[in-house]
């Protein structure tokens, strides 16, 4: 039982919150946070911004008893070990790694700071902790067990679109929790009688090259798996299953406002609560390897009704009903 992301340019962006008055406090925590994406703007409505807002509300004011270094790699995974490193250079009392290639990038860079992670895939899987129960390294925090999740958006996606035979799956190759995707996937294709077609992207110009592929291939669907680089692309994700009329479905509601058809994973803003209060209790001593690993369990349905209609398709009551969200 478990508890209920040529030279290249230089990508990285960082704030560092340092103020006259932090001096006087009694104590200041020093927090680092590493992201895969760029950083949002304006951060206040994204998850981040939520992270931000839990932290204020559990008492570490950024500016005031707290200063955090943010970090984030635009999409560039080849740098995340460097902002890692640096990081741990800069030895801060705590890490904040959100997104399963930021939190193995801090896994490989100490095993000393506590770092606190969101939304990573299968965090026994890669090494980040020793299980679910308690952690046994100086890692802990929330996830979002894709490898479990992922069955089922495939079964909310067919039930969206029951003549479908042919179903595609986005996948970034960089991104290490969705390369056992297929494999664990075909039981149910096979049962179901679907053709599962993997279609590899590591930038905004293979992603378009793959949705004309899946074009030409004639898909019936594509399914988004979550992965940094989609979440920062989830306009031009919708934009192009737009061109090509092709129902998409995805984890992030994000993409369904932007133009899939229906979404269904775990709610970010949620996850990013825990992950605040999980960084609360290590900041008041308790210690990582001590804790368990919560496991989302706030799941959201959006179906985008607009969507529906440009494709001309009819969803089934008995989906629109469980919907969380219609747009």
């Amino acid at each position: 039982m478990t508890h209920s992301i040529t030279r290249r340019a230089f990508v990285a962006t960082a704030s560092f919150v340092t103020l006259p008055s932090l001096a006087q406090t009694a104590r200041v925590s020093r927090a680092a946070f590493l992201a895969q994406i760029a950083r949002p703007e304006p951060m206040e409505p994204h998850i981040f911004g939520t992270l931000a807002k839990s932290l204020r509300q559990l008492g570490h004011v950024e500016g005031r008893n707290m200063a955090i270094e943010w970090r984030f790699a635009n999409g560039d995974v080849d740098s995340l070990p460097r902002l890692a490193s640096d990081i741990v250079a800069r030895t801060p009392d705590i890490v904040i790694a959100a997104g399963t290639l930021s939190a193995v990038a801090m896994r490989k860079a100490t095993t000393t700071i506590p770092v606190i992670f969101g939304n990573v895939s299968d965090p026994v899987g890669f090494g980040l902790v020793q299980s679910f129960h308690r952690s046994g390294t100086n890692m802990t925090g929330v996830t979002s067990q894709l490898t479990v999740l992922m069955p089922k958006l495939v079964e909310v996606m067919l039930e969206a679109m029951p003549k479908a035979s042919r179903l595609a799956l986005l996948m970034n190759p960089q991104q290490v929790s969705h390369a056992g995707f297929v494999a664990s996937l075909s039981p149910m294709a096979e049962r179901r009688q679907v053709r599962l077609m993997p279609y590899k992207a590591a930038n905004p110009q293979e992603i378009e090259q793959a949705f004309s592929a899946m074009a030409k291939d004639s898909v019936d669907a594509a399914v988004v798996p979550r992965d940094g680089l989609f979440i920062q692309q989830s306009r031009q994700i919708g934009e192009l299953a737009m061109r090509h009329r092709l129902a998409v479905g995805g984890f992030d509601e994000e993409l369904a406002r932007n133009g899939a058809l229906l979404t269904f994973g775990s709610d970010q803003h949620i996850m990013f609560r825990k992950v605040a209060e999980y960084a609360d209790r290590v900041l008041r001593g308790a210690k990582p390897q001590d804790l368990p690993v919560e496991q989302a369990s706030d799941y959201v349905l959006v179906v985008n009704r607009s969507v529906e209609s440009v494709l001309r398709v009819q969803l089934p009551q008995s989906l629109l009903v469980r919907a969380d969200k219609l747009i």
